[in-house]
């Protein structure tokens, strides 16, 4: 059983962080999401040479409602950044046509995509809005020798990118055993690692 979670450095510290790198430049929010599945797919291909049959992929989570990206690019008033979240579901829209291809073309190997916008923002982007749970050391990493937050479970964000505790417990028992149709697909992960291939 294999567990593949990709694409959001791509997107947050690549394609948005234009003083750093030109690859919005050179790429439209499309086409990038359209190079990236295919890294992707190339290096799923490889796993599964190596072995791998039991595959759950992740998708992105909304990035443009992170604590990082409301507060360097701001929201227009709304609760999250727009731009951000739909080059996210750009990529994420790739998701299940690569997971129907790599079931038909590999007979012996199971994949599976878990949704982590469906998990995590059942409303859309109208995200909670909780501060992060350390005190920040510039952009998004906690201040070293920082005291955390005594009451972890009020916050989404541990630092201001990385989900908290509670977060991820909401995705891995979701993942696990989804509530939706939209969580998984075509099996969460309980019954992926129960379907015999």
């Amino acid at each position: 059983m294999y567990l593949v979670n990709i694409g959001s450095n791509d997107f947050v510290n690549n394609y948005f962080l234009p003083d750093h790198y030109n690859t919005s430049s050179v790429y439209s929010t499309k086409k990038y999401a359209e190079v990236l599945m295919k890294q992707y797919s190339k290096q799923l291909r490889t796993l599964y040479k190596m072995g791998a049959r039991k595959v759950a992929l992740f998708a992105l989570t909304q990035i443009g409602c992170t604590p990082l990206a409301t507060s360097k690019f701001g929201t227009d008033g709304k609760p999250c950044v727009k731009s951000i979240n739909k080059a996210a579901m750009l990529f994420n829209h790739k998701f299940k046509p690569l997971v129907d291809e790599l079931n038909t073309n590999n007979e012996d190997a199971l994949f599976t995509f878990i949704n982590i916008t469906s998990i995590l923002y059942p409303q859309g982007d109208r995200a909670m809005r909780t501060p992060p749970c350390c005190k920040l050391d510039g952009e998004w990493a906690c201040k070293a020798g920082s005291i955390p937050c005594p009451f972890r479970i009020f916050h989404i964000y541990y630092d201001a990118l990385h989900p908290s505790e509670i977060s991820n417990i909401a995705m891995a028992t979701r993942a696990y055993h989804a509530i939706h149709p939209a969580d998984a697909y075509p099996y969460d992960i309980y019954h992926l690692v129960r379907v015999q291939n």
